[in-house]
């Protein structure tokens, strides 16, 4: 079943001329069918567009020619941006609240902090905070909302190797307990290869697809960084038109 359809014919930058048209289209015959429950890494270079299409697909952004379907039209998004965006006048707990359902039992966002060791400080403000931890508060938050679908810009850029590490693998083991659909734009191949079934490379402004790779590493093998490499490899020589985007 196909949970999302996005076909961006062109979306261009906000107030450019007709005169610089073709300068001026960041996103162009973007289309991508993702299915119930998959999860997909965006990987392309810097200025692109891939965080303009989150924010098309979140509905953010309306200024673009195309069309957004799902098979649920009713479908509740999740976005996690590169900056947590929690509010700095409510505790982190406040901020994962604003995004529970209502009705929902407050025992999924126990959990949440349990999974994520920020329970302790649950009541603390996020200016008192480190990053890392606000990542993960961000991430708290978007699975309490209990999304169909999630997007996922770069959440974990800026943070040090191991902390980085650490929350990918909690991301995918929270995403296993409760699969549903994701979109996640990354810089780091690895990382990619780490967390996606597909992998998605695009190229630069106007963003199209390049090549769409299904990612056969079963996922138990995916903490062999070996095996990861190995994986890698392969495909780099399997599509040579990528490597200029590595």
């Amino acid at each position: 079943m196909t949970a999302l359809h996005i076909d961006i014919r062109r979306k261009r930058y906000a107030g450019a001329s007709a005169a610089k048209k073709s300068a001026a289209d960041q996103i162009g015959n973007f289309r991508l069918d993702i299915a119930e429950n998959e999860f997909i890494c965006i990987f392309g270079p810097s200025g692109c567009g891939k965080t303009t299409l989150l924010n098309i697909v979140s509905g953010l952004d309306h200024q673009f020619e195309g069309v957004i379907a799902g098979e649920n039209t009713a479908a509740r998004f999740s976005h996690v941006f590169q900056n947590p965006r929690l509010l700095p006048w409510r505790t982190v707990r406040q901020n994962i609240d604003l995004a529970v359902p209502k009705g929902t039992s407050g025992e999924l966002v126990e959990h949440l902090l349990e999974e994520t060791g920020i329970a302790a400080v649950q009541h603390q403000y996020p200016e008192t905070l480190s990053l890392g931890v606000c990542r993960r508060a961000a991430l708290v938050r978007a699975f309490a909302s209990r999304p169909d679908f999630m997007l996922l810009d770069e959440p974990f850029v800026s943070l040090d190797a191991p902390t980085a590490r650490r929350i990918r693998k909690l991301l995918i083991r929270l995403w296993l307990e409760n699969p549903h659909g994701a979109l996640f734009v990354t810089h780091d191949l690895t990382e990619a290869v780490t967390l996606a079934d597909r992998l998605i490379f695009v190229s630069a402004a106007p963003m199209s697809i390049v090549a769409d790779i299904r990612i056969t590493l079963p996922r138990e093998f995916r903490n062999d960084n070996e095996q990861v490499s190995a994986f890698i490899a392969r495909i780099m020589t399997q599509h040579p038109q990528i490597q200029t985007l590595i």
